[in-house]
């Protein structure tokens, strides 16, 4: 099984997945690399060392994007990508937004097994990937309930399988000071901005410089001028932020909130890092967690405001809230609860027996 480490966003959660599941069973063995690194593998050129040929080839790879040579290059690397593929794996595990990938496509019209988790419903172009998998050897996964009826509206049947924390890359650090009243963690997005002007903008108004953003984007948003903003940086460095903050903030994607149990990453990230989530409301937030004791869930914008402040002056209703919080997803959302079920997925659906 090889996932994909540079497939789009998230990406590092399908590497969570698949070491997870190869604890469970030593026969399964994992190969984390992603799509440049199995194109790099089918193009060799004597004269350099890896190292360097590897160097290089990355740098083209970054201009042949910037100067929207993308589809071309997709295209040539289509079959030398897919004659790899079939040489050395027996199956893919892949986010959806992998088939924007021509070789990706091209496995599914070969009848390779591909395991296709979908973490961007609704997000996400049904029409275009549902005519790829409708005859495909796919087992399509969901994050969400509403996105499990977006895809059943097209034809396919996907399996929900919610998001979860990888408790080895977010855990409470209990030695750790808080040096942040209010933390919001997320690359600026336009399809967030309903949420902005509701929740973070009237947030950074009252409480200014006290409102910490980690996340790349932000510096042409004059609304949040008067916020402090730290650049993106690595997913791994997110926890020791996390665990500074007294209040972590979370806001979904406008879509999002309005998809059934469309619950985003960061959700399952915070209250993994044992920390207080104040989030706004997505479909359906109360049938993975229990609202107002293990996440605080608002549903407009003076909600948030009244919650943000209360809970700062209030340390002990804080804890009480973390550890709560902290607690369901070690009973249920951990990456290794999402494990066993894909290994049970997996022998019903590929007939595979993974003991």
């Amino acid at each position: 099984m090889a996932p994909s480490l540079d497939f789009e966003k998230g990406s590092y959660i399908l590497k969570s997945l698949a070491q997870s599941l190869s604890f469970l069973d030593d026969s399964i063995e994992v190969h984390p690399i992603g799509y440049n690194d199995i194109v790099l593998r089918t193009q060799r050129i004597k004269s350099f060392s890896p190292a360097i040929y590897n160097v290089i080839f990355h740098r083209v790879y970054s201009l042949s994007f910037r100067r929207g040579l993308r589809h071309v290059r997709l295209f040539s690397e289509r079959y030398s990508f897919v004659k790899y593929v079939l040489k050395n794996f027996d199956c893919l595990l892949l986010s959806v937004t992998a088939l924007s990938y021509p070789g990706v496509v091209e496995l599914a019209k070969h009848l390779f097994p591909l395991i296709l988790w979908d973490i961007d419903s609704p997000n996400i172009p049904y029409v275009v990937y549902s005519q790829y998998l409708s005859n495909s050897r796919c087992l399509l996964l969901c994050y969400s309930k509403g996105g499990c009826e977006l895809w059943t509206k097209h034809g396919l049947d996907a399996i929900f399988f919610p998001l979860a924390c990888d408790t080895n890359l977010f855990y409470p650090i209990r030695e750790s000071k808080k040096m942040i009243d209010i933390l919001f963690t997320g690359r600026y997005l336009r399809d967030r901005e309903e949420g902005y002007k509701t929740y973070l903008y009237p947030l950074i108004k009252r409480f200014r410089r006290s409102v910490v953003i980690i996340g790349s984007g932000w510096t042409a948003d004059l609304n949040v001028k008067d916020a402090k903003i730290i650049p993106g940086m690595q997913y791994t460095l997110l926890n020791n932020f996390h665990n500074m903050a007294k209040v972590c903030i979370n806001i979904h994607r406008d879509n999002s909130r309005r998809c059934h149990t469309a619950l985003n990453l960061r959700t399952f990230e915070i209250l993994g890092s044992g920390q207080m989530l104040i989030s706004d409301r997505v479909l359906g937030i109360d049938e993975l967690f229990d609202v107002g004791k293990e996440v605080i869930v608002c549903d407009n914008g003076k909600e948030f405001l009244d919650h943000v402040e209360g809970y700062l002056s209030d340390e002990e209703a804080r804890k009480r809230v973390a550890e709560a919080g902290y607690n369901k997803i070690i009973q249920a959302h951990t990456i290794m609860h999402r494990a066993k079920q894909l290994q049970e997925i997996i022998e019903r659906n590929f007939h595979l027996k993974i003991s």
